[in-house]
């Protein structure tokens, strides 16, 4: 169920990208700066 669930985002991203390019990078960095800030917030708490 997850494989095919996984599968399907990833074939809704590249059609993302395709289309709208410059924004799904820009969202994708403010994510990954998002999530290292939480692992960060998480190291400090261990």
């Amino acid at each position: 169920m997850m494989v095919i669930e996984r599968i399907q985002m990833e074939f809704l991203g590249i059609k993302k990208v395709k289309y709208f390019g410059f924004q799904i990078i820009a969202e994708a960095t403010l994510l990954d700066a998002l999530v290292l800030e939480h692992l960060s917030t998480i190291i400090l708490f261990l």
